[in-house]
């Protein structure tokens, strides 16, 4: 699905199934309905639905709205149900299951004290079990492949993120129409595919090749990963800016944004005041939900 900057939102058609049979039917709405909102599909009882989301034939589902970040019942920003919701619309873990390990350090998680960043740490950092023994930013093959989590189209590249290391940044479209923004950094990738430094719209599929593990002269190998919802929480859709000459940074709505302390679904609690980075920002933990997806990438 291409990066589409302008507001657009969707509904879920009820599934025909050709069946004859109201239960049958009710439990393919379920599933394919409730894959669009928040929420648990819950089977319901005659008679066959009717409505979109929500409505008879899919109870305990929310309709996901456009720029309405979920909830929790007692009013905090829900990242579980969030990344819930973009496992049920098949997005993918972006490291392989024969090559994923645990988390090690604290220093990996979200907003730990990032010393050196004078921040909290605004991602988390994946882990691999084998070692990237390449320097080379320039990478167009290797053995610990990153994975586009969804069909979408990155945006921009650099060659020059951290300690020699590469990121890029892709645009996923939700089922609701917000533009999530994936940042994969420190890794190596086909500068012949993502030309870096310059505003792209090169589309991308579920389970492409973004790019590789590579070690950033520290010996050390990972994929930062970091996540933005694409909207503030007054419901208005940020869109990334490509009048400034790093598309990735900027005081606009790049997303590098050095110092800025306003955040709309996260707080630093590190002992940091910022995370350096946009408004937007969101807590990535939980994307590891989406190792449940059976379409996980095994090598």
């Amino acid at each position: 699905m291409p990066y589409n900057s302008s507001a657009r939102s969707v509904s879920c058609a009820k599934p025909k199934t050709g069946s004859g049979n109201a239960a049958v039917r009710n439990k393919a709405y379920n599933a394919q309905t409730c894959a669009c909102g928040y929420g648990t599909p819950t089977p319901s009882p005659e008679p066959e639905p009717t409505g979109p989301t929500g409505s008879t034939g899919c109870t305990g589902c929310t309709p996901e709205a456009q720029c309405q970040f979920p909830k929790t019942a007692d009013g905090q920003w829900d990242f579980a149900a969030f990344w819930a919701a973009r496992l049920a619309e098949g997005w993918i873990y972006p490291i392989a299951q024969d090559n994923d390990a645990p988390f090690t350090d604290p220093m990996q998680q979200f907003n730990a004290d990032r010393p050196d960043m004078g921040a909290c740490h605004d991602g988390i950092d994946l882990q691999t079990q084998r070692t990237a023994p390449s320097t080379n930013v320039n990478l167009c093959s290797g053995d610990s492949p990153i994975y586009s989590i969804a069909d979408g189209t990155v945006v921009y590249s650099t060659t020059g993120y951290y300690e020699g290391t590469g990121s890029v940044i892709a645009v996923y479209p939700d089922s609701a129409g917000n533009n999530i923004v994936i940042r994969y950094g420190e890794i190596g990738f086909c500068t012949a595919t993502f030309p870096p430094f310059t505003v792209l719209t090169v589309p991308v599929t579920k389970g492409s090749v973004i790019g590789y593990m590579m070690n950033n002269g520290y010996g050390t190998h990972m994929l930062h990963f970091e996540a933005y919802f694409g909207c503030d929480s007054a419901g208005n859709a940020i869109v990334l800016d490509s009048s400034t000459p790093n598309y990735a940074a900027g005081p606009v709505n790049g997303l590098t944004q050095g110092g800025n302390t306003t955040y709309d679904y996260v707080t630093p609690t590190c002992g940091k005041s910022t995370f350096n980075r946009r408004q937007d920002l969101i807590d990535p933990t939980e994307v590891q939900q989406l190792k449940n997806n059976p379409a996980w990438p095994a090598s």
